[in-house]
């Protein structure tokens, strides 16, 4: 026997089952699957018709600049260039803003401490290969734990980053950062250097980068070759862990070899907001016993 649908159940199904529901009932039994099959395929032509183009979000990005911005829809997903000392090669988005924060950091040896607030590393994406970056030193209150304390504000880096491959996606990723630090009160740079960071895709979820680094600190005449590489894995959606060396070798001068092993965590709380926290652990003499560090990247 025939079964007749009545019109509230029809307004019940969606389009595209009421339509083939219909054709069902309006239809000979013996024709009911050739008329079914018919009414499937037209409304899902009328169906393709009507949704909207898939985005090429590498094309979306390709050309723009600080004043004709990346589509919301194109942005690629969040990078940053903390918490680790090894830097990402990949830029902002043209026409967008970042900020990547120290919210409270401490340099620990020997029994004395110095604490740091709110190193700010400030972005914006000038095209859809290169961002331009100011870090501005924090607030330091030094000689706790031990002496008089002391209170300063930190000194101004102004950075280029520049994607030389791998920017919008593919296993492998370099930069490069050219980036000069001005103390406060002076209008000479202290410090001029150059970094290559990059990235790597590795089998099963795994994340690498290294950074290779050469800074003339012309403060105190010394040449000095840095060097760093790190991994890290998703542990459950969302929260990460990374694990870093750092060396920092002069190559001129009588600065003794400083090397630390990084550790830490991070929570991507939102799309465009990211929390971290760790610590960088002194394994030379030079090198402070331990920086703690608690951190905040938000994305326009």
């Amino acid at each position: 026997m025939r079964r007749v649908l009545p019109v509230v159940a029809l307004a019940a199904l969606s389009p595209l089952a009421a339509l083939a529901a219909l054709a069902e009932e309006s239809a000979p039994a013996e024709a009911a699957p050739a008329v079914v099959e018919a009414a499937v395929v037209a409304a899902t032509v009328e169906a393709a018709k009507e949704a909207p183009p898939a985005v090429d979000v590498v094309a979306a990005r390709a050309g723009r600049h600080l004043l004709n911005p990346t589509p919301r829809e194109a942005m690629r997903e969040l990078s940053t260039d903390r918490p680790d000392k090894t830097e990402s090669p990949y830029t902002v988005d043209a026409g967008h803003f970042q900020f990547e924060t120290d919210l409270v950091t401490a340099a620990i040896d020997r029994g004395t401490a110095e604490l740091g607030f709110n190193v700010i590393n400030l972005k914006v994406g000038l095209t859809s290969w290169s961002d331009l970056q100011l870090i501005v030193g924090s607030y330091r209150l030094a000689g706790l734990g031990g002496g008089s304390v002391t209170a300063s504000a930190g000194d101004l880096t102004p950075r280029l980053k520049i994607a030389l491959l791998g920017n919008d996606g593919g296993p492998f990723a370099l930069g490069t950062i050219l980036y000069g630090t001005f103390e406060a009160g002076k209008a000479a740079p202290s410090l001029l250097g150059a970094s290559l960071p990059m990235a790597f895709e590795l089998p099963n979820d795994w994340s690498a980068g290294a950074m290779l680094s050469y800074e003339n600190r012309m403060g105190d005449g010394d040449h000095h070759l840095l060097s760093m590489a790190t991994v890290g894995h998703e542990l459950v959606p969302d929260l990460g862990f990374f694990v870093e060396l750092y060396s920092d070798v002069a190559l001129s001068g009588p600065s003794p070899l400083v090397a630390t092993l990084d550790l830490g965590l991070t929570w991507q709380a939102l799309p465009g907001v990211q929390f971290d926290a760790g610590a960088f652990v002194g394994l030379t003499d030079a090198a402070d016993d331990i920086n703690p560090f608690l951190g905040l990247t938000m994305r326009y």
